[in-house]
């Protein structure tokens, strides 16, 4: 899309996925490091994206996505 387009990609990863248990799940897997960029919920489950996709956390330019955390939550602070 983005080499077509010139419009960013933005990718998520929400879950470990069991990449460690075989190809077909890495393969599933491997669209969404595609994009520009790619958000991780947690350091953990950037650090298993990372070891079992083979990728760094700053990515390879028009390759494969550069890996930000940013963490689930919710500030409780605004509910009191």
């Amino acid at each position: 899309v983005r080499l077509l387009s010139g419009v960013k990609v933005v990718c998520t990863h929400h879950g470990a996925y069991g990449l460690e248990r075989g190809l077909v799940k890495r393969v599933v897997a491997r669209p969404m490091l595609w994009g520009d960029l790619a958000i991780m919920p947690s350091e953990f489950i950037m650090r298993h994206v990372m070891a079992h996709q083979r990728v760094t956390k700053g990515g390879i330019p028009g390759r494969f996505a550069r890996l930000l955390v940013i963490p689930r939550g919710v500030d409780c602070s605004v509910f009191e």
